[in-house]
């Protein structure tokens, strides 16, 4: 059976001694962040992708671990998290566009009830 993202980072950090806490409390990244990356549950972590690699980097950085082995399994099972909420996403130029018809239909419906 192949080592999760998840797996990976709790051996590392079991393996040197630290607890969560302390380790959010060095990044400055949330505890329910680093929960999340060792329950490798990406739903619970921001859906901005950078981020998520960011809290990755320090995690890895405060216990002076090489990070290319976190990396490749974060893209591994974090890329397909992220391309699926990427792609159900609305693009940002239909969302301004809903936006600007919404304002717009507003901004009628005032002007029939002013005259």
């Amino acid at each position: 059976m192949e080592e999760s993202l998840g797996q990976h980072l709790h051996q590392l950090r079991v393996e040197r001694g630290y607890s969560l806490e302390q380790i959010a409390e060095k990044t400055c990244v949330n505890l329910p962040y680093l929960k999340a990356l060792e329950d490798n549950d990406f739903s619970r972590l921001p859906h901005a992708e950078v981020f998520a690699k960011s809290y990755v980097h320090a995690y890895c950085e405060y216990l002076s671990a090489d990070e290319t082995t976190a990396m490749t399994l974060f893209a591994e099972a974090a890329g397909k998290f992220y391309k699926v909420a990427e792609s159900a996403r609305i693009p940002k130029h239909e969302e301004s566009q809903a936006s600007l018809r919404t304002k717009l239909s507003g901004l009628y419906a005032n002007l029939r009830v002013l005259f």
